[in-house]
């Protein structure tokens, strides 16, 4: 979808509201300072350590009845060691209209399913970024349309999704990227009609007070890709096969803690070839220690991920994850974040250690560690030499 036609999805649904709409205007944007620990591992790699810059405004438009919303939020960074990390999207760009308990929406826009603190299974509707943050937490916008149904403690949506998007990777300059790079050219698709093959999906989510349920199906394209080697040389490009997809979510909390667990089973390819993955944990918070006003929270997840070999390749097969947050509750918001995912095969960790402290109204600053650990001979290898430390000063609006 073009640029230009999302930003006439804003005009129409100023047009369509007439007089008495609020506009708001948020977001922010940011200079990231990025240093890595090691050299390149790869000949072809940069360095990487240096700076970027990044954006990601959000103008929104209402109604005073609040029956009519337009949303426009773009997003880009300028990386001058990797053009593929110098990138844009639009993140999110759509109206929606509110009838009493009807909902109709359409646009591009980011869905997000999951409760896990570490790694989300639900999540189906959108693809990662990788280039932005190899943990893939960052999503791109997703063309849709969606219609809904709320009624009291209850929803159903329903979703038709026209356009896939590819999945992001670093260049041949990039870091944290594999030995052979990921030629985004040329991608294959199981389906004759390619990235146009129509998506389809449905959730339906309940709340009963402390217990909150979620149930999804989705047919379409696999947002994960295998990857195919290429003879005429050392790069490889992604496969993108057909999937369709169950899932379950709940989360329940019983005074201090909070109870999830997510469920997908998976089928694969024409002959749908099955797949299933189960995970969940807790979360429990120490409120106010010893009187100091600092909340601490512990949180603790475990991840089973069963694929047939013809399936899009995890490294989250069978993991544990472990997470730290201290938060002050101070007037500069001071958060302190660490987790870490271990393979419980290989022993092989992701590490990361985030620190954020407003500095005044609009100015913020964020410090991150992300550590990689363990031996040679696994495909996480490839990551041994891309840990980093980076400084991040926000500007929000």
């Amino acid at each position: 979808m073009r640029t230009t036609h999302l930003l006439g999805l804003l005009l129409a649904a100023l047009a369509s509201a007439g007089c008495g709409v609020t506009a708001q205007l948020r977001g922010h944007a940011a200079l990231d300072g990025r240093l890595y620990l090691q050299p390149n591992r790869y000949a072809r790699q940069a360095g990487g350590s240096g700076p970027s810059v990044m954006a990601e405004p959000e103008l929104s438009l209402q109604d005073d009845n609040r029956e009519h919303t337009a949303t426009l939020r773009p997003f880009g960074r300028f990386d001058p060691f990797d053009p593929y990390r110098t990138h844009w999207d639009i993140r999110r760009a759509d109206y929606e209209l509110t009838d009493g308990e009807w909902e109709l929406a359409l646009g591009q826009g980011q869905f997000n399913w999951g409760r896990l603190e570490g790694l989300r299974l639900v999540d189906v509707m959108n693809q990662r970024d990788l280039v932005e943050d190899v943990d893939g937490s960052q999503k791109l916008g997703q063309p849709y349309v969606q219609l809904g149904l709320i009624t009291g403690d209850w929803t159903l949506r329903v979703f038709y999704l026209p356009y896939f998007r590819e999945r992001t990777f670093p260049g041949v300059r990039g870091r944290l990227r594999s030995p052979l790079v990921v030629d985004t050219g040329a991608p294959v698709y199981e389906s004759a009609l390619g990235a146009f093959h129509p998506n389809v999906a449905a959730r339906a989510e309940v709340n009963d007070g402390d217990l909150d349920l979620g149930l999804a199906v989705f047919s379409g394209t696999a947002r994960e890709p295998r990857f195919l080697a290429q003879i005429s040389d050392q790069d490889v490009v992604p496969g993108y096969p057909m999937m369709q997809q169950a899932s379950f979510d709940a989360s329940l909390t019983v005074d201090a803690t909070v109870f999830k667990l997510e469920a997908v089973g998976r089928l694969y390819g024409a002959d749908l070839a099955p797949s299933a993955a189960v995970a969940g944990g807790l979360e429990h918070t120490l409120w106010d220690i010893e009187g100091s006003g600092v909340d601490l929270t512990f949180a603790l997840e475990y991840r089973y991920d069963y694929r047939p070999r013809r399936a899009p390749f995890t490294f989250w097969n069978n993991d544990v994850f472990a997470g730290v947050r201290l938060a002050f509750n101070d007037a500069e918001a001071t958060e302190i974040r660490a987790g870490a995912i271990t393979d419980l095969f290989t022993g092989f960790t992701f590490a990361t250690v985030r620190a954020e402290r407003r500095l005044d109204e609009h100015f913020k600053l964020f410090l991150e560690g992300r550590f990689f650990l363990g031996g040679e001979g696994q495909l996480e290898s490839a990551f041994l030499s891309d840990q980093y430390l980076q400084a991040r000063l926000a500007f929000y609006l």
